[in-house]
C-alpha cells in the first residue's frame, strides 16, 4: 500500500507568507491615508452650522457675506479632530487637529492643515461651497509636491 503525501510543503507555505507580506506592505499605508481622510472629513461635517449661518446671513442681507464668525451668528466649533474655526468675509477656515488625526505623525510637513470652505454664488442666488485644503488660515497653498493634499477628504 502506497502512502500519499498530505498538507503543504515548506516552500508552498513560504510563498503564501511572502504574498501576504507584499499585500500587507501595500494595504497598511493605504489604510493609514484612508483613516486620516475619514477623520479630516469631520472638519467639513463640523462646519455645517457655520455654512448654514453664512448662507442665512447672505440671504437675509441681500447678497453680502459676513465679515467674521460673530456677524455670521455662529460660535467657534471645536471637536475631537477640529482645533478651531474662523469666518473671514464668508470664507470658513477649519483648523484640523493633525495630532489627533495622525497626519502630523505620518508626515511632519502636514503639522498644520486647514480645510477652507469658500462660498460661491450660483444662478439661483444660493450659496455653494468650494472645499480646498490649505496650509494656514490665510489660505496659503501647500508647498509644491507636498503629500498633504492626499490626506484631505476626496471632496477637497
Amino acid at each position: 500500500m502506497k502512502r500519499t503525501q498530505t498538507g503543504f510543503t515548506l516552500i508552498e507555505l513560504m510563498i503564501v507568507i511572502a504574498i501576504l507580506g507584499i499585500l500587507a506592505a501595500i494595504a497598511i499605508p493605504a489604510y493609514q491615508d484612508y483613516s486620516i481622510r475619514a477623520k479630516t472629513s469631520e472638519a467639513i461635517n463640523t462646519a455645517a452650522p457655520a455654512k448654514l449661518a453664512v448662507s442665512e446671513f447672505f440671504q437675509s442681507e441681500g447678497g453680502v457675506l459676513p465679515l467674521n464668525r460673530t456677524e455670521a451668528g455662529t460660535s467657534d466649533i471645536i471637536s475631537e479632530y477640529v482645533d478651531s474655526m474662523t469666518v473671514t468675509n464668508g470664507v470658513i477656515c477649519i483648523e484640523v487637529d493633525t495630532t489627533a488625526t495622525g497626519a502630523a505623525n505620518l508626515n511632519p510637513a502636514c503639522a498644520t492643515m486647514w480645510v477652507q470652505l469658500t462660498p460661491r454664488t450660483g444662478d439661483t442666488g444660493a450659496l455653494g461651497w468650494i472645499c480646498t485644503g490649505v496650509a494656514d488660515d490665510q489660505g496659503t497653498a501647500f508647498a509644491a509636491g507636498s503629500s498633504c493634499p492626499r490626506l484631505l477628504p476626496s471632496s477637497c
